[in-house]
């Protein structure tokens, strides 16, 4: 998912690399800038919502992409 939002967006993931981690600190790191992305089965809440942003969802489940903010807003549909 992370290769086909390189191409989409138009940004590139440092070195290839990716990161895992607990899901309990991803919110946390995004906020506080250590990582620019952020991909995982997150719901898009309003507590969320005001320290991120987050794309339109793409699933019911609720599941979205959530960016670091930067005043941006990427509305992208596949279809």
């Amino acid at each position: 998912m992370l290769d086909a939002l390189q191409q989409i967006l138009g940004f590139t993931v440092k070195d290839g690399a990716y990161q895992d981690m607990d899901y309990g600190p991803l919110g946390t790191s995004l906020i506080q800038g250590s990582l620019d992305v952020g991909a995982a089965a997150l719901c898009a809440t309003d507590e969320r919502k005001k320290n991120m942003n987050f794309t339109q969802t793409y699933y019911d489940a609720g599941i979205v992409v959530g960016l670091r903010g930067r005043g941006q807003r990427h509305d992208h549909q596949r279809g």
